[in-house]
């Protein structure tokens, strides 16, 4: 078993996702069960493994021979935790750096990490997600740090959940995951008409800074 396989298989095994009955209202206003990673203990061994795992990827994907100097960037609070251990992983090639909510779907960098882009340049800015549905939040990230000068970016994501992430396919983002695995996410409407709703199962909503 790889170490993503038994990521996945621990991930999915780890009662952080809505049950049966339950389900949730992402950012981008769909509806589907949600993967609760900020369940995910600091320092538990599930953790320690979405760290090892991240790490491996970026080491076998972008390796040092083609991108020497790397920032690992979070999205907000949902991987700002995991950049820093992510980054130390990974050794003295990689530094960590924080973005922060603006508005729910829009996140941007703080300042220490523009000033760092504009300064030295780094070779890539790897923004690390937890669950890509339609790459929204993140999207916004990206254009962002294009903005301030950044001159390669793309996404990694622990999981995608869709097949196709809309939001970054509209910015010609460069984005992967280590685990795709189809979810289904459906709109208010179509929740109500036919899906979750429709039989019946609770809806939990939104609250800010979630």
């Amino acid at each position: 078993m790889s170490s993503i396989e038994k990521f996945e298989s621990e991930l999915f095994a780890a009662n952080i996702i809505d049950p049966d009955g339950v389900h949730s209202v992402f950012t981008s206003g769909l509806h589907g069960q949600k993967i609760n990673f900020k369940q995910i203990p600091d320092g538990s061994e599930l953790f320690d493994l979405w760290v090892t795992t991240t790490a491996t990827y970026i080491d076998e994907n972008y390796p040092e021979a083609e991108v020497p100097e790397l920032f690992v960037a979070s999205v907000d609070s949902g991987t700002n935790r995991l950049v820093g251990p992510v980054a130390e992983e990974l050794g003295c090639r990689a530094s960590a750096h924080l973005t922060k909510k603006v508005r729910d779907g829009e996140i941007v960098l703080v300042p220490d990490a523009v000033d760092a882009i504009r300064v030295y340049s780094p070779d890539l800015v790897l923004f690390l997600d937890d669950a890509g549905t339609t790459g929204l939040t993140v999207s916004t990230g990206v254009i962002h740090a294009r903005a301030v000068g950044a001159r390669r970016t793309a996404v990694l994501y622990a999981i995608q959940r869709s097949g196709t992430l809309p939001s970054l396919n509209d910015i010609n983002a460069d984005y992967s995951a280590m685990i795709k695995r189809e979810m289904p996410a459906y709109t208010a409407v179509e929740c109500a008409q036919a899906y979750f709703c429709a039989a019946g199962w609770d809806l939990r909503k939104r609250q800010e800074g979630a």
